[in-house]
Order: C-alpha cells, then structure tokens, then sequence
C-alpha cells in the first residue's frame, strides 16, 4: 500500500494532468430504477466516472460518494446514473450516447485533460458541469465548470497573503516561497509564483532539505512580508519550528494537519503550524457557515483529499440540478467545498470562494484532543 503522502500526492497530480487510458467504452449503470408504469418520467442527471479498472477510479470514489449522499434527498424528484468514460478522445460520442438515453445533465468529467477536452468542442448537446479548470475561456454554451484545481487555491491563498501583511513596515518586502526538490512541490511553488508576479510582488523561492536546517535557519536573518508553503504538511510540520515564530505562514490545504484516523500526528503537526494561515473548505474546518453538520457521518470518515472531493460532490449535485431548472445565477454560503457563486452572464466558471483559517491548538499534546481550526478574523489577524 502506497504512504498517505503518496496518495496525496498522486490525488492531486490525478487533478492536474492525468491521462486516463483506453479500459472500456461507455457503459451505464443506473442508481434509481425507472418504473415503465409511473405516468411522468424524473429527470435523469448522469455523473462521468472513469471505469472501475483505472486507479482514477479510486482517487474519485469520494466524489462519487458525495453525489449519492446528496442524492438521497432527492431521489423522488431526479433519477441518477453513472456512466463510465473510457478516455477523453470518446466524451463527444458519450455525450450524444448520453443525450439519445434520455439524460438531461452531465456531471464530470473530474480530471483535467477530459475537462480541457469538453472546452475545447464547438458545441455539446446537453448541459455539462465539469469539475476543474479549463485553461480557456471559450468554451460551449451549455458548459459550467466548478474549479478545484490547486492553482485556484494557491491563487486565493496568494490574495489572502498579501490582503493580512500590507502593514506599512512589511508592504515592500518579499514573500518566501518555500518548497522541496519534488515535482509537484515545484509545480505548486510556480503557481504561487505568478499569482505574486500578477500582483507586481516580489519574491524569493527557497528549495529546503531537512539534511540543511541551518539553511532554514538563516532565512530569519532575511526580512520577509510572510512565507508561502508549497510543501505537503508532514514536511511543513518540520519546517515551521525553524522559522521565527513572528513569521506569517500561509499554506493551502495540501498543508493542511488535519488526520481523523491518527489523532496523534494531526496534533503533532497542528502544534507545529499553529498559526499558520490556511483555506480550507468548510467540510475541513467544521465552520458555522458549512452544511457540516448534515454529512458528518460521511465526512467524520474521510481524511484531506477524501473530504474535498466528498465536500465537492455534494455541492455539484446541488448546483447541477439547480442549473437544470435554468436558474442563470446561483449563490450558496452554506456551500460545502466553499462560499460558490454562479452568474451565468458574466462566466462559466462557479466561484468557490475558500474560507481563510489559522491553525491552533486548543490543548498541549498530552492531552490528546483533536487541532482547532477557527476563522481567521477570529484571530485578530
């Protein structure tokens, strides 16, 4: 079995740039029997998973929960089913397969390049909420996507960075990216870089290996506006006790300590961070503005990645069938993957505006109790 760190790891480059091979054409496998004897047909909403062969299939088994527990509340009105793509080379055919079975909406695909692919069509026949960033702003009319990519979270982590350090002592020096020799800590610390370059804010990069801590230690000689982590949390967690306690440390949730199934390294970590500036989604922080309550079952089971993609599933159901119904703007606070707005006028995209946090503890390690997690302004800073 893979670490953890590697199965976040794969969770997110699965996001960023898979390639899904040819296993099986479309097939469909239906939740909700249609009874031929009921005089009115429901809605069918169809989500696209990758067959079950694919290890894509394994990093998207919490979507596909997240879709089915919200279902639930509404299998009277909407019939759902699940349909397998093969590869994204074979989405216009499933598309017109889709359409031809009766199928009134799409969701999916959830991995880029089949994404990149539905964006790049002419046209669809039917709606299609994909779930990650299209690199283009041309896309089909009938298209809505929801951005989970980490460049949106590294983007809006950026903005919440420079909006708490504009003090007038810190406004003019640079921020510290920090990252590892990894490829993706690398792909995460050029996202963070550009999103600083479009503000005209400077910065430095730092590639930091626990073999050279006096390296880390003799960044605090330098003055820095704040740090940027583009680290995965057990290496930030070892990182951050280096750095000057009076530093600004901001992280996404690729940072984030929290581990429902070992308690102890997320209160390990969590004392290392503590005070580090985090976005997360609601379903993470458990935040009064969250739905949380609702799932908690589901999510009191599932740990980082899984709870996003299970947070997500959810609020793309609830977006698909409200889109069904044609409602061309769309606002929920109470979004479970985030605050999401849909204005139909203005873009394709949904904006899932993520919740500024600061990690704290509420106790010493010894006493065994889970990390807080409280909204920033709670914090003064």
């Amino acid at each position: 079995m893979p670490s953890s760190k590697t199965m976040v790891v794969i969770f997110w480059q699965l996001l960023l740039a898979i390639t899904l091979t040819s296993v099986t054409c479309g097939t469909y496998g239906q939740v909700s029997p249609t009874s031929e004897s009921r005089a009115v047909e429901k809605p069918i909403l169809a989500v696209l998973v990758p067959p079950e062969t694919d290890p894509a299939y394994t990093v998207m088994r919490s979507f596909k929960d997240g879709i089915l527990a919200s279902y639930e509340e509404d299998k009277e009105k909407y019939d759902l089913r699940f349909i397998t793509l093969s590869e994204p080379g074979r989405i216009s055919t499933t598309l017109e397969k889709a359409t031809d079975d009766g199928v009134m909406l799409i969701i999916g695909p959830l991995f880029k390049d089949s994404v990149e692919y539905v964006a790049s069509m002419t046209s669809i026949p039917l709606p299609v909420l994909a779930i990650n960033r299209p690199q283009t702003d041309h896309v089909p009319d009938l298209f809505m996507s929801i951005d989970l990519s980490m460049e949106s979270q590294m983007e809006q982590l950026v903005q919440e960075a420079t909006r708490s350090t504009i003090s007038d002592d810190k406004v003019s020096l640079p921020f510290l990216i920090l990252t590892t020799s990894s490829e993706y800590d690398q792909n995460i610390a050029k996202v963070a870089e550009q999103a600083l370059e479009k503000r005209g804010i400077s910065f430095q990069k730092e590639q930091v290996n626990l073999q050279e801590i006096q390296k880390i230690i003799d960044l605090n000689q330098i003055p820095f506006r704040g740090v940027i982590f583009a680290l995965n949390s057990a290496y930030a967690s070892l990182v951050r006790p280096y750095l000057s306690p009076e530093l600004a440390i901001f992280g996404t949730s690729y940072t984030n300590p929290r581990n429902n199934t070992d308690e102890a390294i997320a209160q390990t970590q969590a004392n290392d961070l503590r005070g580090m500036v985090t976005l997360e989604i609601p379903a993470v922080t458990e935040l009064e503005t969250s739905n949380h309550g609702k799932y908690h079952d589901h999510l009191s089971l599932l740990n980082g990645e899984d709870r996003i993609l299970f947070a997500v599933g959810v609020d793309a159901w609830r977006l698909g069938k409200d889109w069904l119904e044609w409602h061309d703007k769309m606002e929920y606070s109470d979004g479970l993957s985030g605050k999401l707005r849909f204005d139909r006028s203005k873009s394709f995209r949904v904006t899932r505006e993520l919740i500024p946090t600061v990690v704290q503890t509420k106790v010493q390690l010894h006493e065994q109790e889970e990390p807080d997690f409280v909204e920033l302004e709670e914090t003064g800073l």
